[in-house]
């Protein structure tokens, strides 16, 4: 039979917050098109980077007694990590939102596939000049993941 093509559209997080991506992302899956977000680990979450790093550790600590193999995963790459604030804002007891978190791929730089593909750059940027912050790949290498090494 003759399935349709999504429309397939790339956003390019790097210096972009997050969370405006994230939902910007979802809000577009939700819609049903595929959504590629390039550079992951160049995107900005607002905070302290001591306070940042404290948070992601207590998540990562959260252990059920009963079985700990049951218990919450946060990754520590930020490509993965990425995906999971994303999968955060979908509607979790609808087949859509699972549907939409599968039509989003996250990638870590620039893969040889989307490398003459147009990038949509989200507009919003920090717009507070004294705001500490920090790239998801730094928070990843406060995390314990080893640093990247330039290619």
């Amino acid at each position: 039979m003759g399935e349709k093509k999504k429309e397939q559209l790339v956003f390019d997080a790097a210096g972009c917050v997050a969370g405006r991506v994230a939902s910007r992302a979802m809000k577009e899956a939700l819609s049903g098109k595929n959504v590629v977000i390039l550079n992951a680990e160049s995107a900005i979450i607002s905070g302290s980077p001591v306070l940042l790093k404290a948070t992601f550790l207590a998540r990562r600590a959260v252990q059920q007694k009963a079985n700990p193999d049951h218990s919450p995963v946060w990754p520590r790459r930020a490509d993965l990590l990425f995906k999971k604030i994303i999968a955060g804002m979908a509607p979790k007891k609808k087949a859509r939102g699972g549907n939409a978190i599968k039509a989003i791929m996250v990638h870590l730089g620039v893969p040889k596939e989307f490398e003459g593909a147009k990038a949509e750059k989200y507009a919003e940027k920090l717009s507070f000049k004294r705001v500490k912050a920090t790239t998801l790949g730094q928070l990843c290498v406060l995390l314990g993941r080893p640093a990247q090494a330039s290619a």
